[in-house]
């Protein structure tokens, strides 16, 4: 589990991260395991990554390079 933010609190980091990425928060994309996430102690991060995986549209060398990764 993540003990340094509340999941709302990573939510809100998460979408951040994919707004400035991709222009989109996750509510405007097809739904993933982000309780599954938080609980596992993915980073928001590593989290905005799986989110985009999910998406199934994107490559992985194509969403490390929109992440910055």
């Amino acid at each position: 589990m993540n003990d340094v933010l509340t999941y709302s609190e990573w939510m809100e980091a998460v979408d951040e991260i994919l707004i400035r990425a991709v222009g989109l928060d996750q509510m405007s994309m097809a739904d993933w395991l982000s309780r599954d996430a938080y609980e596992g102690g993915a980073t928001p991060l590593e989290a905005a990554q799986e989110c985009l995986l999910e998406q199934d549209i994107l490559s992985d060398a194509e969403i490390d390079r929109l992440l910055g990764i």
